[in-house]
């Protein structure tokens, strides 16, 4: 069962064999396991690895294991592109939810940045506004105090962007979504494209609704501005401390 061959991410023949033994020994806890590093091995989009996400988690509830149901809830919310209308929305913020009240029977609210973070995309995408600014605060707070990479602030970046722009604050949408793409090409680097089609939409909307303000130029020049900013500096914008702070 510790063959799971994750040194090589092509060798999907040791995979299938974990997830044969694992069959055969008839525990569930082993068989999620099995299909859930399985599904770790294959590409995004491979209906396979969705059905070994979807499979895995069934045995995993089963096992009652919370920890590596935590970890399915993830990859599925990845795979399956949840937040594109409103009843994807919803379903995103039930699995969302659910991943955070695992964590408080495991005492692990304060380690769970990225659901948090993740609602707060969701909540965002719906329109609530005021409330996805406060988990992505609490969220970039989190972030902050774990000692997180820079690229990691991407998506509270774009929350609190497109936030902005909902608020009629152009100039600090601007450069908000210029810190989104500085943070861009680092995440991709390390974990490759992991974009939502509604993320897409809620940036590009942003962005027409700042160029309609403040034109072409301006917003260019506050782009730029938000991509040069340091990480202290990043993070001071989005929770509006320093010499970001609103006067």
């Amino acid at each position: 069962m510790t063959q799971w061959a994750l040194g090589d991410p092509y060798d999907t023949a040791n995979a299938e064999a974990s997830i044969a033994a694992a069959r055969e020994t008839g525990e569930a806890r082993f068989l999620g396991h099995a299909l859930l590093y399985s599904g770790y091995q294959g590409t995004r989009g491979d209906p396979d690895r969705v059905s070994h996400f979807e499979e895995a988690l069934e045995h995993l509830r089963r096992a009652g294991d919370l920890y590596e149901i935590k970890v399915v809830l993830t990859m599925l919310l990845i795979e399956r592109d949840a937040v594109f209308d409103a009843d994807g929305a919803i379903g995103a913020r039930t699995v969302l939810n659910e991943q955070l009240r695992i964590s408080a029977e495991l005492g692990l609210s304060h380690t769970d940045t990225h659901a948090t973070i993740n609602l707060s995309l969701v909540e965002c995408y719906v329109g609530n506004t005021d409330l996805a600014y406060s988990l992505a605060r609490s969220g970039t707070l989190r972030l902050r105090r774990s000692g997180a990479a820079t690229d990691t602030m991407l998506w509270t970046a774009l929350v609190f962007g497109v936030c902005a722009a909902r608020r009629g604050q152009h100039e600090r949408a601007a450069e908000l979504l210029g810190v989104v793409d500085s943070c861009e090409q680092p995440w991709y680097a390390r974990w490759g494209d992991t974009w939502q089609s509604s993320e897409r939409q809620m940036q590009e909307e942003s962005k027409a609704q700042i160029i309609a303000a403040i034109g072409d130029e301006e917003y260019a020049r506050l782009t730029l501005r938000g991509r040069t900013l340091s990480s202290g500096d990043m993070v001071d914008l989005m929770l509006e401390r320093g010499r970001h702070k609103p006067n």
